[in-house]
């Protein structure tokens, strides 16, 4: 949880919401400002070509950083700005 967006785990992927001024919820900030309701958070691509992150077992948010780890392997993605 972030002061401006908050993402939640959801059958191993992760959907976001709330203002993506810092591309905190995985999606391009010139395509997609804001999201009232959750949207999967997108390794790649958006709308209908999204790759979503997936295998995620716990996630971590601060006021400019969001941090999820994976399973089984434990990679980690990390988007900070």
């Amino acid at each position: 949880l972030s002061d401006s967006a908050a993402c939640a785990r959801k059958a191993g992927e992760v959907w976001c919401w709330g203002s993506n001024s810092d591309s905190l919820l995985g999606t391009d900030p010139a395509v997609a400002t804001d999201a009232e309701h959750p949207t999967r958070f997108c390794v790649s691509g958006g709308g209908g070509s999204c790759v979503p992150l997936s295998s995620v077992d716990a996630i971590a948010m601060g006021d400019r950083f969001a941090c999820a780890r994976t399973t089984p392997n434990g990679a980690r993605i990390e988007r900070e700005v």
